[in-house]
């Protein structure tokens, strides 16, 4: 089906508001033999005249109440399928379109076609973003989730009843104090980044930009000389995981 949507005429407001209302009203079959229907099958662009003589071969209802002789036709083209249609004549010049015609708005509609496919490509890479970005988050969490489980080892001379103790974090860690280039604010984010919390989380508990997060998390690798946030919190158990504020 063909589905008239929008029109213009030069100077003619209201005739355009006309047509658009007659051409929603009366939507026209792709029948074979129509112009359309050429153009639909072939996704090229069209140059059709006699209107006027053929009117089988154009919409039933708009080609007589439009009162054109000639116009052109280019497809919008979306993922392979066509989407819809524009058209153009030169009515109010009093003369048929020519092959110039076509050719220009051929590379209107092609231009037209390549902003959709930037737009879908656009959608397709912020979507992506947002699952690798939950991926992350799910990750972080996991990491933190496994440096907070208990384990239980033979305690010290002197230890409590039992001889046994608890700590947080994997067997097996050897201890390694935190370096002391690590700012205050550093070691927070990091405390923070060990319990599992996003950037934009630590970001809201601080009251900071995610942006300032994101630079702390930087200096905090650097510094701890590790490749990752999951290495970085390795670190912060391996200082004991309550490693007091400077």
């Amino acid at each position: 089906m063909w589905y008239p949507e929008l029109m213009y005429v030069v100077d003619d407001p209201d005739w355009a508001e006309e047509l658009t209302r007659l051409g929603k009203a009366w939507p026209q079959v792709l029948t074979p033999g129509l112009f359309e229907t050429e153009l639909v099958h072939t996704q090229r662009s069209i140059l059709a005249s006699n209107v006027q003589s053929e009117p089988w071969r154009s919409h039933a209802e708009l080609a007589p109440a439009s009162m054109t002789h000639s116009y052109v036709a280019a497809p919008i083209v979306s993922y392979g399928e066509v989407v819809g249609i524009v058209h153009g004549e030169r009515f109010g010049q009093r003369r048929d379109v020519d092959e110039l015609d076509r050719q220009i708005l051929a590379c209107f509609a092609e231009a037209v076609r390549i902003d959709l496919s930037r737009a879908a490509l656009a959608e397709a890479l912020e979507g992506a973003h947002a699952s690798l970005g939950s991926a992350a988050r799910t990750i972080d969490h996991a990491v933190a989730a496994v440096h907070r489980v208990p384990t239980v080892s033979l305690a010290e001379p002197g230890a409590g009843p039992g001889g046994m103790q608890l700590r947080s974090g994997p067997a097996g860690l050897e201890a390694r104090p935190l370096p002391d280039t690590l700012t205050r604010r550093e070691r927070e984010i990091l405390r923070l980044m060990a319990g599992g919390k996003s950037n934009f989380a630590i970001a809201r508990q601080l009251t900071i930009a995610e942006g300032t997060v994101k630079q702390h998390v930087k200096h905090i690798l650097r510094k701890l000389m590790v490749a990752s946030r999951a290495e970085a919190v390795t670190r912060w158990f391996q200082a004991g995981g309550d490693d007091p504020l400077r």
